[in-house]
């Protein structure tokens, strides 16, 4: 027997919890935010660092993807 949890597993159990649930969706909000302001600063600095822009855009991207996963609706299964 593994010990080991899923990724569709854990997304489930999350989901079934709506008060963790809706924690996590505002906590990966609340980083996907701080990339935002990680750009907007980088943009301000005189010279520009085109590598801490784009971690901070891939940084968004991925926050983003499991955004638009976790807020599709639940899968039950039958």
């Amino acid at each position: 027997m593994s010990n080991q949890i899923s990724y569709d597993d854990a997304l489930k159990f999350f989901q079934s919890h709506e008060l963790y649930w809706e924690v996590m969706l505002n906590a990966l909000e609340a980083k996907r935010e701080s990339y935002i302001s990680d750009l907007k600063r980088n943009a301000e600095t005189p010279n520009c660092d085109e590598r801490a822009d784009s971690k901070a855009i891939g940084g968004m991207l991925a926050v983003d993807d499991l955004i638009y996963e976790f807020r599709l609706p639940v899968e039950v299964d039958s």
